[in-house]
């Protein structure tokens, strides 16, 4: 009522809803804060987990996403946001402009280079998969380049994302796993000693 803590205050209230059970509280809550104060990541990010993840309803999110973009077009979590969820509704090369997008606005956002790494890293995944099912040792090769494309596209995302992240145990496996399908020996050598 008095405004104190502003859109946080919003956001516990919210948790508070939730912990007793009232999902429908907890929403309304989230929702009349978000109107007062659109900026505020808690209750953005409250607001879209629960079309995710609870109620598995994408194009609420993808609204809510694009009300806190046309109001706040430079916030770079936003723009990670929207690229999580085109992530998760299958749209990759639109993740991947998000991802860029949120990149370009804040140059040290984790998520958003782990991300849009690991997006890459999938798809040279799948194409090693497809590639692993044909006879023919020419074409077998050359469907092999074409995965290996991937995971090059991948390395430096990941790379920037161990670089903010060093403690990281996941993200080091991934680019020493990274190093070793790109036959870089050395780097190789390097992070696994640090696994170790």
């Amino acid at each position: 009522e008095l405004g104190y803590g502003e859109g946080d205050t919003y956001a516990i209230l919210a948790e508070s809803y939730k912990g007793k059970g009232d999902n429908d509280g907890y929403v309304k809550t989230l929702k009349d804060g978000f109107d007062r104060y659109p900026s505020n990541l808690n209750l953005m990010g409250g607001i879209i987990n629960y079309y995710i993840l609870e109620v598995e309803n994408t194009d609420e999110a993808f609204k809510y996403i694009d009300v806190a973009l046309q109001k706040d077009p430079s916030n770079a979590y936003f723009h990670s946001a929207k690229g999580h969820l085109y992530d998760k509704t299958g749209q990759a090369d639109a993740a991947k402009a998000s991802y860029n997008k949120a990149i370009e606005l804040k140059p040290d956002l984790f998520e958003a280079y782990y991300n849009l790494g690991v997006i890459y890293y999938n798809e040279g995944v799948n194409l090693t998969d497809e590639a692993n099912k044909i006879k023919d040792n020419k074409l077998y090769e050359e469907a092999k380049s074409v995965a290996d494309k991937k995971f090059v596209e991948s390395l430096p995302y990941i790379e920037k994302a161990y670089e903010l992240h060093p403690e990281d145990r996941s993200i080091a496996g991934t680019l020493s796993n990274l190093y070793y399908r790109l036959k870089m020996i050395e780097k190789y050598d390097e992070i696994m000693k640090k696994l170790e």
